[in-house]
C-alpha cells in the first residue's frame, strides 16, 4: 500500500484517486474486507458447478437439493468468511472435477480446454490444485476405453 501510495503522489494521480476510492486510501484495511466478500463470493457460487456436477448424474431435483445442502455445511460456511484461498480453490477445483466427467462422457475439445484453464488457476491459487491433473487423465483414459 505504501509503495502504491508513492508512485500515486510521484505521477500527480493521488487526488483522482482520493476522489475516486476516498476510502481505499484512507484506510488500509478496507482490503481485508474486501478479500472476505470475495471469498464469499466464491463460496456462494461454489453451489453451481456442485449442481453441474450432481446434474450429470441424477435428475435436476437431486441436484439442486445438493447444491442447497452444500451450502449450509457448516465447515465451508465457517472458512468462506475468512480471508482465505482454499474456498476459491474448492470453486475452481469442482469446475475441473465438472469438466472432467465432461470428458469422461463427451470426450470434445471445449472441455479438455475449460478443464486445463480451472486446473491452472486451481494451481496458481494453491499447489496443491496440481493434483486434479490426475482426474483429468482418468477421465481422457474413460473416453478413449469407450471409443
Amino acid at each position: 500500500m505504501y509503495l502504491l501510495r508513492v508512485a500515486l503522489n510521484s505521477i500527480g494521480l493521488r487526488e483522482f484517486k482520493e476522489a475516486l476510492f476516498p476510502l481505499l486510501w484512507k484506510d488500509p484495511a478496507i482490503f481485508y474486507l474486501i478479500s472476505r466478500v470475495g471469498v464469499a463470493f466464491f463460496g456462494a457460487l461454489t453451489a453451481l458447478p456442485i449442481y453441474l456436477i450432481t446434474k450429470e448424474f441424477v435428475r435436476k431435483r437431486y441436484a439442486l437439493l445438493s447444491a442447497l445442502v452444500f451450502l449450509i455445511i457448516p465447515f465451508h460456511v465457517e472458512h468462506s468468511q475468512k480471508a482465505l484461498v482454499d474456498v476459491p480453490l474448492v470453486f475452481l477445483l469442482a469446475l475441473v472435477v465438472f469438466y472432467s466427467i465432461r470428458i469422461a462422457k463427451y470426450g470434445l475439445l471445449k472441455n479438455y480446454i475449460l478443464a486445463g484453464i480451472f486446473l491452472g488457476l486451481a494451481t496458481s491459487t494453491k499447489y496443491n490444485g496440481l493434483l486434479l491433473v490426475v482426474n483429468i487423465l482418468i477421465a481422457h483414459t474413460i473416453y478413449v476405453g469407450k471409443g
